[in-house]
């Protein structure tokens, strides 16, 4: 048997801990077959393992994930939109409210779900998954006082608390530690602790991290989201219904956002046991229950996505067909896109956005953005970019959460003439033709999107360096560009090559 152990590397003991783990029987039968000393053979091959990894990792640390797009071409072709990676996330922290078993169907495979479900494996939450069909299975029974901790938490920051939310509501106590310097991601954990704190959660900080304890009971409560700023407002609803929706009495929302996201929480709630009223409102009301059940829903479908994809057949004077879509929660676009003169043709779940047919007018020089139905304030600067291959000056107005002054330069580095008056939550932006332009993104935060669209309008080469932040949120996106005519190739290279 010892042949088994040729490929293994040993290292040198070093200090180690004592602890109990839990091994499957033919693991513990394989490693005790070699004799005595199989405690150590199996620290050896974790040892290889880590060392391994790490090297890996550092080799990837120098890469960056480059996106080449050839750009100037009308989009053509048809787009089938991925189930809301948001959505998903809220609808994985609501499960683990139950100690019963989930299943969630159209959840898109994308960065921040995956980080979200290696946090709850950590955790010891049993998780499946079925990539070809899109499920995700969720059971939490039962587990230790949590810690999640900072990696996770700064992968994907809105999951990770809500998550929290739900596991706080459970009854456990929650220890959380992040060193993220995101703008939006500060302002949500303010808010959220303000949220936390009115529902009588106690919080402790020591040494960077904090630990979160519940009160003996939840109680209802009244709160208005216009209380909060800086914080899309989607996620502030989701953070308030995760709290109600057990507390005792009824709590009423008001001014909460009933975006589709939001609506499908509701209703997958609902599906749980969950009562909650006025779904599709800006009022919600929620009587507390005390159990929730397993269920299997689907996630919605991305709203945002079939958003983005809709204003790239606009913007280069296309003609997409969106299928796997939501056609009734679509209707403040289509209103939107037909003042400008583009043609809807709607079908069952799937829509044509056609943006070629006839010359497109511009209906007026202002526009707002802001929570739906508005056009989506996180979408702005998309919107932006689409406003700059009219012949007019036009203003955008409405709150704007993230910072975007990172992006505003990369934008810029493409042609785009775009100012930001921050005091009045206005975008300036003039008639630009949009050159190529080598950029890369800084945050997932900050509109990438928008930056792929110039891409996309610019005639030329174009090279976006950490396109990686695009999938974050976005499932296939090289697929679906070329699916829709986008002359579109992903390399990686060094981090101090040269385009």
């Amino acid at each position: 048997m010892a042949s088994i152990w040729d490929d293994v590397a040993f290292f040198k003991p070093q200090e180690k801990s004592v602890i109990s783990i839990r091994l499957d029987n033919d693991i513990l039968a394989f490693f005790r077959e070699g004799g005595d000393g199989y405690q150590a053979r199996i620290n050896a091959v974790l040892k290889s393992f880590v060392a391994y990894k790490r090297q890996k990792i550092q080799l990837q640390d120098n890469l960056v994930q480059t996106y080449q797009i050839t750009g100037g071409h009308r989009a053509h072709g048809s787009v089938s939109v991925s189930g809301s990676a948001l959505g998903a996330t809220y609808l994985l922290s609501a499960s683990l409210l139950t100690d019963t078993p989930i299943l969630l169907q159209n959840v898109p495979n994308v960065m921040c779900i995956e980080a979200l479900v290696h946090l709850y494996e950590e955790m010891g939450v049993q998780c499946s998954e079925n990539r070809r069909m899109g499920t995700r299975g969720v059971h939490l029974k039962d587990l230790e006082d949590p810690t999640i901790s900072n990696d996770h938490s700064s992968a994907y920051f809105v999951g990770s608390i809500l998550s929290m939310i739900s596991l706080l509501v459970r009854g456990k106590n929650v220890t959380f530690s992040s060193d993220s310097r995101e703008f939006v991601e500060l302002q949500y954990f303010s808010n959220f602790l303000e949220i936390a704190r009115l529902f009588g959660v106690k919080e402790h900080l020591s040494f960077g991290a904090y630990t979160f304890n519940p009160p003996k009971e939840f109680l209802a409560q009244t709160i208005d989201l216009l209380d909060y700023r800086e914080t899309p407002r989607g996620t502030l609803t989701a953070t308030a219904i995760l709290f109600a929706v057990k507390a005792k009495g009824e709590t009423i929302i008001r001014n909460a956002d009933y975006s589709p996201t939001v609506t499908n929480l509701c209703e997958f709630l609902n599906a749980m046991g969950a009562n909650i009223a006025g779904i599709g409102s800006s009022t919600l009301k929620i009587s507390g229950v005390r159990q929730l059940k397993g269920v299997d829903f689907s996630v919605s479908p991305d709203y945002l996505e079939a958003y983005f994809y809709a204003t790239v057949a606009v913007a280069t004077r296309g003609c997409l067909k969106l299928t796997n879509v939501d056609i009734d929660y679509l209707e403040p676009l289509f209103s939107f896109f037909s003042e400008f003169g583009v043609q809807i043709d709607r079908g069952k779940n799937e829509v044509e956005i056609d943006a070629q047919s006839k010359p497109l007018q511009l209906p007026r020089t202002s526009f707002k953005v802001g929570s739906y139905p508005q056009y989506p304030a996180f979408s702005a600067l998309s919107l932006a970019v689409l406003l700059a291959t009219f012949d007019q000056p036009t203003t955008i107005e409405g709150f704007v959460h993230v910072s975007p002054w990172a992006t505003l330069n990369d934008l810029r580095k493409f042609g785009l003439d775009i100012e930001i008056e921050r005091e009045c939550h206005k975008i300036i932006i003039q008639p630009s033709t949009l050159s190529p332009a080598l950029t890369e993104l800084k945050s997932m935060y900050s509109y990438p999107v928008s930056v792929l669209l110039a891409a996309i309008l610019a005639k030329g080469e174009s090279l976006i360096r950490h396109g990686d932040k695009l999938s974050m949120f976005y499932e296939k996106m090289d697929k679906k560009l070329k699916g829709c005519g986008v002359s579109f190739e992903e390399t990686k290279k060094r981090q101090n090559d040269k385009a």
